[in-house]
Order: C-alpha cells, then structure tokens, then sequence
C-alpha cells in the first residue's frame, strides 16, 4: 500500500513537471517568424551613351545629391552647338527686319513733313496737284513695306522660340547625363560597370537606408483578422551572447492578399501553405543587420 502510495505521487509529479514545461513553451513559442529587410531603390540612368565615370561600390555609404557618374553627353553638346548657331541666323534676320522698320519709319518721317509742306503751297498755288498725288504715293508705299516687314517679325518670333525650347530639351538631356544619387542609404548591389553603353531606364544600382530597417514576417490567416496597423508587438532577435533580445516593434503594413509560405519561413501552424506579409517597424539599436531572422510575439 505504501509504495503504490509513493508511484502515485511520483507519477503526479512528473504530470505537473510535463504540464508546467508545456506552458513555458508555450509562452516562448513566436507568433510569426520573418527576416529583416529594408526598401530598395533602384537608380536608373535617364539618358543614352557610354558611362564614362561611375564612382560606385557595394557596401559604400552615398549621400543625397553626391555626383556617382557621367554618361557621355559630347553628341548632345554639337548639337546644341548647331542650335544654338542657327539661332544666331535667326536673330541676324530679326536684326535686319527691325533696322529696315526703323529706316522706313524714318523716311515716312520725312515723307510726311514734306507732305505737309507741300498741301500749304497748293493752297498758295506754288505746288501742283500731281506733287502731292506722288508724295501720297510714295507714303502709300513706304507703309506697305513697313507692314510687310511687321508681318515677317511674328514668323521670326516663333522659330527663335522653337529654337530656345530645343535648346532646353538638349540642356535637359544634358543634365541627365550627370548622375546625382537622389537618396541617401548604403549601396547593396552594382549593376552596370564603367564604359558599359547605358540607355534611359536601365538600372544603374541598388541603394538602401539602413536606418529605415523593418522585420518582414509571416502569419496565418486565423493571426491575420487579429491584427491591425498601428499595433504594438515584441521582436525577438539572437544577441552576440548567444542569448535573446527583445525590441519594441509597430505593425506598419499587412498584406491583403494571400501568397505561398516562403522557403525558410516557419509559421506556428503546420502545414500551412498561406500567409500573409506584415511589415513591423522598430528603432534599429545598430545590432540588427539586414538578412537576418528574427521573431514576432503578438
């Protein structure tokens, strides 16, 4: 009787033992499991030619508005050259139209005093008719050709305006043959190398901010309808110790569309062939590194 006693006690311990373990694991089990990844941005070039320049390399750290590259822009430079020389010819045209109105207006100046002279000595019967008739001819004449010249400077106009806004479209391609970095981040991948032929469009490199670093992690669709943006949730990641971290994280985006378990991704529920993407936001303490896993407690 005493030592069926005893096995029972022993066995109600191990009982208790088994539940106790139980519910610790169950409380260090993760809710999502994902890795740490940040936002790309694609660098393009956005004019044709050959790179001349390209100061680029992976891992390095580019600023915002730093010059990483020169696309050769010497065909874009005659042909602004050509431009800009008929432009030249143009203007000399509009130069002459306008120093041929000013001696037109001169002479109708003069055309018209003596046509004034000319009415007071009819009335005095010094002057004839067919003098005035000729004088009137000849203003007739010299304010047609002043019309006529009026009427090319419009046409001149618009082609010296045509011109300038070529001349803005070549300075534009120009200034897209020098490559300004437009974000600031570290560089993670070099797609093209120096003297390589480039076109509008084709990727130049990689480049992202570290500091904008976030856990993207995946959960069921039984977790998903728990969730919501704005919600606070513990990140767990390994330390240099070998032990665990925990940082506070903010769901920041949730995926409303299904898709395939990633490879290398671990859900709580087996055997689960859909989840959804969230992305979780955190103050980055300089440990956490892009590529590496880390854990999600709701």
């Amino acid at each position: 009787m005493k030592n069926t006693n005893i096995i029972t006690a022993l066995f109600l311990f191990m009982i208790s033992g088994l539940f106790v373990t139980s519910c610790q694991q169950d409380e260090n089990t993760s809710d999502a499991f994902g890795n740490f990844d940040v936002e790309e941005t694609i660098i393009s070039a956005e004019a044709a030619g050959k790179l001349e320049q390209f100061n680029i390399s992976e891992g390095s750290v580019v600023k915002v508005g730093a010059l990483v590259g020169t696309i050769d822009s010497t065909n874009l430079i005659l042909e602004r050259t050509s431009v800009e020389a008929n432009k030249l010819t143009i203007s000399a045209k509009l130069t002459a139209i306008n120093a041929e109105i000013k001696v037109l207006k001169t002479q109708l100046k003069i055309i018209d005093k003596e046509h004034k002279r000319v009415v007071k000595l009819i009335k005095s019967d010094a002057a004839t008719q067919k003098q005035l008739d000729d004088i009137e001819g000849n203003m007739e004449i010299i304010k047609s050709k002043i019309t006529a010249a009026n009427a090319q400077r419009p046409a001149v106009y618009a082609q010296l305006k045509v011109i300038d806004a070529n001349v803005a479209k070549i300075n534009n391609q120009i200034d897209k043959c020098i490559i300004i970095n437009p974000v600031e981040g570290i560089v993670l991948t070099k797609l093209v190398e120096q003297h390589e032929l480039v076109g509008p469009g084709r990727p130049l490199y990689k480049v992202a901010n570290p500091d904008k670093i976030y856990l993207k992690a995946y959960v069921t669709g039984s977790q998903v309808s728990g969730l919501k943006t704005g919600q606070k949730v513990s990140i767990i990641i390994d330390n240099i110790e070998g032990g665990l971290e925990t940082l506070a994280g903010t769901i920041n985006w949730i995926s409303e569309e299904a898709e395939f378990t990633p490879k290398l991704i671990q859900t709580r529920e087996e055997r689960v062939s859909l989840v959804y993407a969230i992305k979780i936001g955190f103050d980055n303490p300089g440990i956490v590194k892009i590529g590496m896993p880390g854990e999600v407690k709701f």
